[in-house]
């Protein structure tokens, strides 16, 4: 019963800190394709830093690990985010391997131009349209570096 609560409790936190900046961020995001979709964030400790986004019949539904900082999962979250809106221009314009995460593989590259393009295009939000985050937005991106 604690831990639920305990769960319970991080949710709340982390939706108060972020829900504000974020649906702002993401209602930038989408305003060249009308409305933002809906946004489920389900909470999944075995992500650690990292996050995975996609869709379903209701919206978007973006997997992170609450347990990381506040700071980081509004930077993840957004990213999962930014990535529907910009995959499919990088796609469009490459005639790469499949994607593939592993370094040294041939769609290695596709994956780092499609990372490279949201990594991008999420800091451009955040300095338009919620500067207040762009010091966590640099530490995030660190991490890449």
């Amino acid at each position: 019963q604690a831990g639920a609560e305990e769960a319970d409790a991080r949710r709340a936190e982390v939706a108060a800190r972020i829900s504000e900046p974020l649906t702002v961020l993401r209602r930038a995001l989408w305003e060249q394709q009308g409305e933002s979709p809906t946004l489920l964030v389900l909470d999944c400790p075995a992500l650690g830093l990292a996050g995975r986004g996609g869709s379903d019949a209701h919206g978007r539904v973006v997997a992170v690990s609450l347990a990381e900082p506040i700071e980081h999962l509004l930077c993840q979250i957004l990213h999962e985010e930014v990535h529907p809106v910009t995959d499919p221009m990088i796609r469009e314009s490459t005639d790469a391997a499949a994607q593939d995460t592993r370094a040294g593989t041939p769609g290695h590259a596709l994956h780092a131009m499609l990372e490279h393009a949201a990594i991008e295009v999420g800091g451009a939000l955040i300095e338009a349209r919620a500067p207040e985050w762009s010091a966590a937005y640099a530490r995030w991106c660190s991490r890449f570096e």
